[in-house]
Parts: C-alpha cells; structure tokens; sequence
C-alpha cells in the first residue's frame, strides 16, 4: 500500500510536470506584476495553456466529428486595460481636484489617490472616454497619454493554470486519504502545501487584473494658471509708486 500511495504521487506530479513549480515555470506569482506595462505572460505553461485550447483540427471536435458552426459560437468577451494621463493647467488646483473627483464618483468610481495637485482615478471600463472628456473640460489639457489593451489572452491563461491547480489539489487529497504511514502523508501534504500557495497566487492575480480591467485608471496633474507678467500688470500712475508694487501697497498699513 505504501509503495502504491507513493507510485501514485510520482504518476501525478509526473504529469503536473515536476510538481507545483514545474506546473508553472517562470511565472511571476506577484500580484503587483500586473502594475507593469508588459502582461504577457510568456512562459512555457502559458504556451501549453494556449494550446490546450486550441481544437485538434479545424472544423471537427477532438474526436474527429464535425464541429458545429464556429460561426455561431459566441466570442468570448474581451477584457479591455485602460489606463490615461491627463496633464491640466486649472485657474485653482483644489477647485479642480474636487471636480475631478466629482467625475469619478458621479460616473460610478472612486479616488484611488488624492495629492496636492494630483489625482488617481478609477472609473468603470465602459465610461473610460466620458470621463476623460468631462476631465479636459476642466482646464487647459497640456498632456494627454491614453492605452487601451487586451489582456483577454492573458487573463484566460491565468484561469486555465488556477483550474488546473484546483484539479490537482482535488487528486492529492485523494491520495492524502488513502495514505497508511506517516511519511506517505507527509510526502502528499508537501505537495499540497504547494498546490495551495500556487492557487492563492494564481487568484490574487486574476482579482488584481480584473479589478483593473473593470476599473480604468486615470491620473490627473494639476498645474496653476501662471501669475501675470510684469509686462501686463496694470501701471500705476507714478513712477516710484509702481517701483514699489501694486502687492506691497495693498498691504502697507501705515500704524506700524
């Protein structure tokens, strides 16, 4: 029995292809890897993960029967990462800083951050480009860097590699029961305790993606209206009055 146990944990981690980390070579397992710009995933497992969906010809299913129309199979839907800079210059950064905020929230998001003169911004996906108009609206637009990508690929990838972690789980604690001698529990726990911090990476890792995908990112910089010249201030009528500064006069207080 217990070389059968053992046998049987060989079998699976042999096909797992060397257990959890083989399963899943060169992945970040990070959550703030999806902070990047890169989301490819562009490892071996993805490449098999890929491939694991692809029919075994076109036109006929895996058991070499005519397919149904693909045509009729509905795409699956995309998941679109939108993310914008937006630089303004405003009459008044704090009046500006509330609007903006005002946007978010009033198109159904939130302030992920609030600065001085900047603000983040989550809005939902769908109401990306609203919120950037009604944005621009608000000042003078010195910069503006828009991204929209398409992490689709990515994103059934990671839920390919999270099913399949859950699948191998399921069969360890199979054998985990079956198990008559303590280090045959031991060698199936191992394991186990491995699957497991693999699937809790794998789903920190789609929560992170989707939440990004559901919510675009905007980031707004507020820059103040420049103080007129000196070549445009209003002259006073004497010169040695306007030596002095209209600023200066304003707050000459002659009791002291």
């Amino acid at each position: 029995m217990r070389q059968g146990i053992l046998c049987a944990l060989t079998v699976l981690l042999a096909a797992m292809g060397g257990g959890c980390q083989m399963l899943f070579p060169q992945v970040n397992t990070r959550a703030e890897a999806w902070e990047g710009d890169d989301l490819s995933l562009g490892s071996a497992a993805g490449e098999g993960a890929r491939a694991m969906r692809v029919p075994a010809a076109a036109g006929a299913t895996e058991g070499g029967e005519p397919a149904a129309d693909a045509a009729a199979q509905p795409a699956p839907d995309r998941k679109i990462l939108y993310t914008a800079q937006l630089a303004l210059v405003v009459n008044n950064v704090r009046t500006a800083i509330e609007q903006s905020s005002r946007v978010a929230r009033t198109l159904g998001g939130y302030v992920e951050h609030m600065g001085n003169a900047r603000v983040i911004l989550r809005v939902p996906g769908p109401r990306f480009h609203q919120a950037l108009l009604e944005l621009e609206a608000l000042g003078t637009v010195t910069d503006r860097r828009v991204d929209a990508r398409d992490v689709t690929e990515s994103y059934q990838d990671l839920e390919l590699r999270a099913r399949n972690a859950r699948t191998a789980l399921a069969k360890l604690e199979d054998l985990l029961a079956k198990a008559k001698t303590v280090e045959e529990a031991l060698a199936v726990e191992r394991e186990m305790t491995r699957v497991r911090e693999e699937i809790e990476r794998l789903e920190t890792q789609l929560r992170s993606l989707g939440s990004r995908v559901d919510y675009a990112t905007i980031t707004v910089t507020l820059t103040p209206v420049p103080h007129a010249s000196r070549a445009h201030r209003a002259a006073l009528p004497f010169g040695w009055l306007d030596s002095l500064g209209l600023d200066t006069l304003m707050t000459f207080n002659p009791c002291h």
